[in-house]
């Protein structure tokens, strides 16, 4: 086989691939986050809405918590009684949650460790 039908069966190869994948909707996989404080947060249940403001003058935020939820304080991973616990001492502590732009669903909140 020579070079030039060599290359053109790579680039076929390579253009059948490309046309074959499907594109990813990037509303779907969009992630959004607001940074704020345990104080400024309304922390419910695990399966309820979360109301969080990144400042006195920003707008309320409301986000869906469901049963994908991950808590973290710090980098270790908490079950949700052992974050709320935390995040509901009076002590006011860092706090980012993120969410999904599509759907508004909380897909993990971190609280700073200490």
């Amino acid at each position: 086989m020579n070079a030039r039908a060599l290359i053109l069966l790579i680039g076929l190869v390579w253009l059948g691939t490309v046309s074959a994948a499907t594109p990813l909707d990037p509303a779907k996989y969009t992630e959004h986050a607001i940074e704020t404080t345990s104080t400024a947060t309304s922390i419910p249940t695990a399966f309820g809405a979360l109301a969080a403001r990144s400042c006195v003058e920003c707008p309320t935020r409301f986000v869906t918590l469901t049963g994908e939820s991950k808590f973290y304080v710090g980098r270790s991973p908490v079950p949700f009684a052992d974050f709320k616990a935390i995040a509901s001492d009076t002590r006011s502590r860092s706090m980012t949650i993120y969410y999904r732009a599509a759907d508004s669903t909380v897909t993990r909140v971190v609280v700073s460790a200490d």
